[in-house]
């Protein structure tokens, strides 16, 4: 695995042809031990410096997100602490600008005694030795006098101890407390081990009431100050011998008070915001605020727009699974003056956080399209000769053919074809001739396809590229042959039609026209614009009954995409839409762009302002109003420029535009955000790239661009 980052030293914006990019030959480590921890610091990390109330980017990613904070504490949570966020999430406030949560770091219950004693949890005699295995003499899990689930202990000659597992104390912890439930007439003890390295450095005992009912005893720890070179602790439960007495103890719970700064991170789409459309950010912090607003500022200092933030909620993903702090969303969608601005915001009496943005009329169109094209042209590759159709270098496909890749640019040409005058629009319009002529002259080796589905595709492909260009003699007659071909062989369904009504609209032969009222597949969300063309030419209905279908799907898409980011989630959830895998998926930045595509498309039949809204949250979480703050695709956002990960042996020139798989989950069953912010923590999986994102992203582009749109009145006039 190859490490890359952009080198400063390279000019911007690139040159054709490009340098040659010099590359960090070191592997980086992907594994993911203590994942739950390795998330922690992930979303800590832009606090891992003591900055006392100074500003402090990503580290990383350049000034990723905008960042503030107080104080020089530091919080890292147990992986317990983690894991129960949610079932206990206590909140209170501290003096002096700081934060406290208190958080559940170890919980024993009935719940989960089902099948013995707890793995780590131990039984040990008077001198500390291993007790013998349950027998029914000594010690046992069983149902108490009350019905419960309970350890139970029946020392004979000596004590019996109960001892938890040692539970990490992660620097943030500053004080423990915690109580033991049980049931019996034993003389017992309990007590809080802190420990260094394993070894005792500090024992506090649980003070039990004086007056006690046998029946339910209760031991409790006052707030226990961590000792200073405490990096764990435990728990003991002894109890003593009684002639014919068992002490049964149900219930062990400590809790942890985590001292941390008040924080607040600012993220935004980082090219800018389109001048009509919707403009939304996010605020992140480790606190509730009471009070959550921004504003907007000209290069002058006035204010010319002012909001509040939505209430700060947090983020559950699949499972339940919380993300770490609370969000906040803001909206200037009905700000629409192009410029340069400065947004601010401010929580409660902390620091305002603020970052610079751009508003102005198709500014994606402008300024994020082109350059996913760039790695097609460096990746283009050389072999008429060949029985099998290649374009591009195989490492870099993510898993679909050369002819796929083409379909997807070759459509997309075809969608923002009346945008060809536009600079964004000729690189696309060059890769777009450079496969379809590539593929024609490997036509005319005699190639076809291994079976009729890529017959089908192929057809399908030339006969868009000769709508696209007409005057093409190559595209038009390996166009012709294709579509014959799967006109004779009598093949249906989606390609075989999209081929034909493409030949119609590029000749308007009526024949064309007639085969495909034969083939006609129905409604399908799969490929509108035959089904489009089919309608204008007939008297059969698409476009009621394709609104409908595409508008349905659009509501569920969206209700499911009901958080701060706006993001879209997939079988309930945000990272884990697929459930057989045993390493971390992918990154989602292509299972969104594909969303996208879909999205787009019911824009164009419902004008539902909830559909445009989340088509621009996904492209906003990709170019930075992400945890992380950092943008996704490759030189788009100098100077943030995210490490790229290439497959083993693989060299890639320039790696501008190339589209990351993007933040993926931190653990194969954790549906909580990861993001390497170095080498070190950069994977494959979420810091690689293939072609296929890139195509995602261009065809989803593409769709955006079809929503039809103007500039305000006044800039009109």
């Amino acid at each position: 695995m190859r490490i890359s980052s952009l080198d400063s030293s390279i000019p911007w914006p690139p040159s054709w042809p490009p340098k040659r990019y010099t590359q960090d030959n070191a592997n980086a480590t992907t594994g993911r031990t203590d994942a739950f921890m390795r998330d922690k610091k992930q979303l800590r990390r832009r606090s891992t410096d003591s900055m006392c109330g100074k500003q402090r980017p990503l580290s990383g990613h350049g000034a990723g997100n905008v960042y503030m904070k107080y104080g020089c504490f530091h919080i890292s949570l147990s992986m317990m602490a983690i894991a129960l966020w949610a079932a206990h999430p206590g909140i209170a406030r501290g003096q002096n600008d700081e934060h406290r949560e208190y958080l559940s770091v170890m919980e024993l219950g009935a719940s989960d005694l089902g099948s013995g004693l707890p793995e780590g949890w131990r039984i040990t005699d008077g001198s500390g030795a291993e007790a013998a295995e349950a027998n029914g003499n000594l010690w046992r899990v069983e149902p108490d006098s009350n019905g419960n689930a309970a350890i139970c202990l029946t020392p004979e000659a000596q004590p019996l101890s109960l001892v938890s597992p040692p539970v990490p104390m992660e620097e943030g912890c500053a004080a423990l407390s915690g109580v033991v439930i049980g049931n019996g007439d034993n003389e017992v003890s309990a007590s809080l081990q802190w420990l260094s390295k394993d070894e005792v450095v500090a024992t506090v005992p649980l003070r039990e009431p004086p007056v006690s009912d046998a029946r339910r005893r209760r031991f409790n720890l006052a707030e226990s100050p961590r000792p200073e070179t405490a990096d764990g602790a435990r728990l003991l439960v002894t109890a003593a011998p009684t002639e014919g007495a068992t002490f049964c103890c149900t219930a062990v719970r400590l809790t942890g008070m985590f001292a941390a700064p008040r924080e607040v991170s600012l993220f935004y789409n980082k090219i800018g915001y389109e001048q009509v459309a919707p403009k939304f950010f996010t605020v992140q912090a480790n606190f509730p605020a009471e009070r959550a607003v921004f504003s907007l500022t000209d290069p002058l200092g006035l204010r010319v727009f002012s909001g509040t933030l939505s209430p700060g909620k947090t983020v559950k993903g699949a499972n339940g699974v919380s993300w770490e702090g609370y969000y906040y969303q803001g909206n200037f969608s009905f700000f629409e003056e192009e410029g340069d601005y400065t947004l601010t915001v401010e929580l409660d009496q902390c620091e305002p956080v603020s970052a610079d943005i751009r508003v102005g009329f198709n500014l994606l169109w402008h300024e994020a399209f082109a350059l996913a094209l760039a790695p097609f042209r460096q990746l283009r590759v050389e072999n008429d000769d060949d029985d099998k159709l290649r374009l591009w270098r195989p490492a870099f496909l993510g898993g679909v053919s050369d002819a796929a890749l083409l379909w997807d640019i070759v459509r997309s040409c075809c969608i923002v074809r009346l945008h060809a005058q536009t600079d964004a629009f000729v690189p696309l319009r060059e890769e777009a001739l450079y496969g379809l002529e590539r593929m024609a002259r490997w036509l005319d080796n005699g190639n076809s396809g291994v079976n009729q589905d890529e017959q089908a595709l192929h057809a399908a492909i030339m006969a868009c590229g000769a709508r696209l260009f007409p005057k093409s003699g190559l595209v038009m007659a390996a166009a012709r042959r294709l579509t014959e071909t799967i006109m004779t062989s009598g093949q249906k369904g989606m390609l075989p039609f999209s081929a034909v009504m493409d030949m119609y609209e590029a000749t308007k032969e009526s024949r064309y026209l007639e085969h495909g009222r034969r083939i006609f597949p129905g409604i399908s969300t799969e490929y509108i614009d035959p089904l489009l063309i089919f309608e204008s030419y007939t008297d059969t209905m698409i476009t009621i009954p394709l609104s409908n279908h595409l508008g349905g799907l659009a509501d569920r898409i969206v209700g499911a995409a009901d958080n701060p980011f706006g993001l879209a989630m997939e079988n309930g959830g945000f990272f884990l839409w697929e459930t057989e895998t045993d390493d971390p998926l992918r990154g989602n930045n292509a299972r969104l762009l594909s969303i996208v595509e879909v999205m787009a498309q019911a824009c164009r039949y419902a004008a539902k302002p909830e559909y445009t809204t989340f088509v621009y949250n996904q492209f906003n979480w990709i170019m930075g109003n992400n945890p992380y703050g950092v943008c996704l695709i490759v030189g788009l956002c100098e100077p943030d420029a995210p490490f790229l990960v290439l497959p083993e042996n693989a060299t890639l020139e320039q790696p501008y535009g190339a589209v990351l798989h993007g933040v993926g989950p931190v653990a194969p069953d954790t549906d909580r955000p990861f993001f390497g912010a170095n080498k070190n923590e950069a994977a494959e999986s979420t810091h690689g790239f293939s072609l296929y994102n890139n195509a995602r992203y261009i065809s989803a582009m593409a769709h955006l661009k079809r929503i039809p749109v103007a500039p305000p009145l006044k800039q009109r006039l």
